[in-house]
């Protein structure tokens, strides 16, 4: 026994396979000098049958889910005027199986902070949480409302805050009044957000209009996996129906207010890329002064700008020579500047990456990148070449109206 031993110690000893070191590892344990460049991911897509759109991207470090529909206040029927806007405060609010104190309890069980947002064209609820709670949370998206009495009643009474804050707030009433200048103050598009409405009103505008949308979800690595979770939980939902496009007047809208400043904005209708909407807003404000800004929004680009009431004409000439010299701006450096905005923007949190996702049919910042760069003068031309919409708030004894402008 002894001598058998002896025998089998004194056999050399054989380093594993897994202790050697690899040709390409300099230091042990230490990370490579030359790691591998880095890539970008890419957004995955999924069309369900029932039309509904699954968008999933993975770079994030925590996830938002969104579900938009291409239904805002212009897709409001006769006797809905201000259902859209209500219908943002019922997200999230009591349905057929949990009522709203269960929902935002279980919300905050998971760490889930929930959001929703409303415009012309499109409304959105989604939910910021972490990454294995994605998929988990999606009924809270999916189930219909129940239309309680008392949630509704709440949402009308936020919707009025909004209304009395855009009220106070000159930049949000601009927000508003363009668009009534864009497409008309008694058109489906024209008409303000801000509106009243009965319950009648909310349960007919939600429940023909966010029935199916595009569900967005950042910070998600398996998309079949989220696919398979998002075709459950919304079962029963169908695409949704875009509004219908509405013309663009190129009218005048003004409102006064008891305020010594004037605000004023002038928009032209946007193209129908993004990418083109992206390079005209930098070009705008590579053309102007401090006091004006280019601005982009649903179906508008365009430029705006305030100031003191006395030197209201100075910034609409100002304005308005920011226009005439963006088309023939520096295209290459407006490009560079778009990019960085599109990009940096999408990349500054997982939220801002799944809004950017939404508005871009799925377009990453790559794509969107590589997009700008295709934008040409023709383009930017055809977008500033038409007959702008003027819209103008607070004091308006100096402002000149649009016939003097354009």
């Amino acid at each position: 026994m002894l001598s058998q031993t002896t025998r089998t110690a004194s056999v050399p000893a054989r380093r594993c396979l897994s202790t050697l070191l690899s040709l390409n590892e300099e230091f042990p344990g230490v990370p490579s000098t030359s790691p591998a460049s880095k890539s970008a991911s890419k957004p995955e897509i999924t069309t369900l049958p029932s039309g509904l759109t699954i968008i999933t991207e993975a770079n994030a470090y925590t996830s938002t889910v969104s579900m938009t529909y291409p239904s805002g206040s212009a897709s409001e029927q006769a006797g809905e005027s201000g259902a859209a806007l209500a219908a943002k405060h019922m997200a999230f609010k009591s349905s057929a199986t949990s009522s709203s104190a269960r929902i935002l309890y279980d919300l905050e069980n998971a760490g889930a902070s929930p959001f929703s947002s409303v415009s012309r064209f499109s409304s959105t609820n989604g939910y910021t949480c972490a990454p294995e709670q994605a998929a988990g949370l999606l009924e809270m998206l999916s189930t219909p409302s129940a239309y309680e009495l008392w949630d509704m009643r709440d949402a009308r009474a936020y919707a009025a805050l909004d209304k009395a804050e855009m009220m106070q707030t000159p930049e949000t009433a601009l927000s508003d009044i363009i668009y009534a200048a864009a497409y008309g103050e008694k058109t489906a598009a024209g008409k303000s957000l801000y509106q009243t409405v009965s319950n009648e009103g909310i349960i007919s505008f939600m429940g023909r209009e966010l029935v199916g949308g595009t569900l967005v979800a950042t910070g998600v690595s398996d998309h079949k996996a989220f696919v398979a979770a998002a075709s459950s939980a919304f079962a029963s939902s169908t695409g949704g129906t875009p509004s219908a496009p509405s013309a663009f007047t190129s009218g005048e809208s003004r409102l006064p207010a008891a305020t010594p400043y004037s605000h004023v904005a002038v928009a032209f209708a946007a193209a129908d890329s993004n990418a083109v909407n992206a390079v005209v807003k930098a070009l705008l404000n590579a053309g102007s002064g401090s006091s004006v800004a280019g601005f982009t929004a649903e179906g508008l680009v365009g430029a705006y700008g305030s100031s003191l009431a006395g030197d209201a004409a100075a910034l609409s000439e100002d304005i308005m020579k920011s226009i005439s010299s963006a088309s023939s701006g520096n295209l290459d450096s407006a490009k560079a500047v778009a990019k960085g905005d599109v990009v940096f923007g999408m990349e500054g949190s997982s939220a801002a990456l799944a809004s950017g996702l939404a508005a871009n049919c799925g377009m990453g910042p790559g794509d969107i990148a590589a997009a700008i760069d295709k934008v040409s003068v023709a383009d930017v031309k055809k977008v500033l070449s038409g007959k702008p919409a003027v819209a103008a708030v607070g004091d308006l004894s100096m402002v000149p109206y649009s016939r003097d402008l354009v």
